[in-house]
């Protein structure tokens, strides 16, 4: 996998609105642990109250983050392993293989179409519709034209 270390850490514009609103001198301390937190996971100590709660609401951020990089760096991976699998396969296979995701893509594009559920209004109206069409057509039956 990947070395992810190497990616500069994310600092969000919400999270330096909410610094600021500490003390000058403590605004640098946190900045500093939250910016150690994304490189190597250590955790601070000695941090106020008030820093401890703004580090604990941007930590699970900072954790959610680094699961999804660690998810999408072996889903790579796995792409890289399987395109090296089916490029050991022979001709035969890879063509089901191609009819395969061909339908599968044709399933996605074209869903099938269920039926529309018919509310009592909805029916009530077809009804009228019905009965005032039947009664013009029989009226113009009923009239001869000369």
């Amino acid at each position: 996998m990947k070395n992810t270390q190497s990616r500069r850490p994310r600092f969000d514009k919400e999270w330096v609105e909410m610094i600021n609103l500490l003390p000058e001198p403590r605004r640098h301390i946190l900045t500093d642990a939250i910016r150690r937190y994304q490189i190597d996971r250590t955790e601070p100590s000695g941090l106020t109250g008030a820093e401890q709660m703004a580090f604990m609401l941007i930590k699970k951020i900072v954790d959610r983050r680094h699961r999804q990089r660690e998810a999408s760096a072996r889903r790579r991976e796995n792409q890289r392993t399987d395109s090296t699998i089916q490029s050991g396969k022979n001709e035969s296979d890879h063509t089901a293989d191609k009819t395969e995701s061909i339908n599968k893509r044709i399933d996605t594009v074209n869903p099938p179409v269920r039926p529309k559920k018919r509310t009592p209004h909805k029916a009530l109206t077809d009804a009228c519709v019905r009965h005032r069409r039947d009664k013009m057509s029989r009226h113009l039956k009923s009239t001869k034209f000369s």
